[in-house]
């Protein structure tokens, strides 16, 4: 068997995505064509990695208020805690605040919740203001009501603390599967 030599000049931008294809003459299956692509213009690691895109952390830190009449040290704490980490991209300084029950609603069983809820913290979008609305007290546990406040919109969300004042779940964080892409249509007949 013979071996020819090709030589293909490469350009890479590292302001662009990363995509290269060899021409299907060069290669003994002609009809596979290869292409290998990365998404993240962000750095040389990332374009040779593929390593997906963190979203920027919000400009400022979340301004943290209880309504008037409130008070709760380890729930204005907590918050306190949840803006820092969204700002920085980091969860796991809020390891510790989860109670060994925590649960995020929608997470396969096979995922390991703590890692995916630092992977969460990483990509949920900062709003401007959290203020706690409602603390109600069932037996055990304390369930919070809490207004995230963003520039164009208000979403309510419910926080869920034991007797230790650990996180059990929030509606804040949850999993939903999208749904699967469709199948391509048929290639229509253009030959006519």
């Amino acid at each position: 068997m013979k071996f020819s030599s090709l030589v293909l000049p490469v350009v890479v931008s590292l302001t662009a995505p990363l995509a290269f294809s060899a021409p299907t003459a060069s290669r003994p299956f002609a009809k596979t064509r290869v292409v290998a692509q990365a998404h993240d213009p962000s750095g040389t690691a990332a374009a040779m990695h593929g390593a997906a895109p963190q979203p920027a952390g919000p400009a400022k830190l979340a301004e943290v208020t209880l309504a008037p009449g409130l008070k709760d040290k380890a729930v204005e704490s907590f918050f306190r805690g949840l803006a820092e980490a969204i700002k920085t991209r980091d969860g796991k300084p809020l390891l510790p605040r989860l109670a060994d029950t925590y649960t995020i609603e929608g997470l396969p069983p096979e995922w390991e919740i703590k890692e995916s809820f630092v992977k969460a913290i990483g990509m949920i979008p900062g709003p401007d203001e959290m203020a706690v609305m409602a603390i109600k007290r069932d037996g055990d546990t304390k369930v919070v009501k809490a207004e995230l406040r963003y520039a164009a919109r208000v979403a309510t969300k419910t926080f869920t603390f034991d007797a230790q004042d650990k996180l059990l779940g929030t509606d804040f964080i949850s999993m939903k599967r999208a749904p699967a892409p469709a199948p391509p249509a048929p290639k229509s007949d253009a030959k006519k």
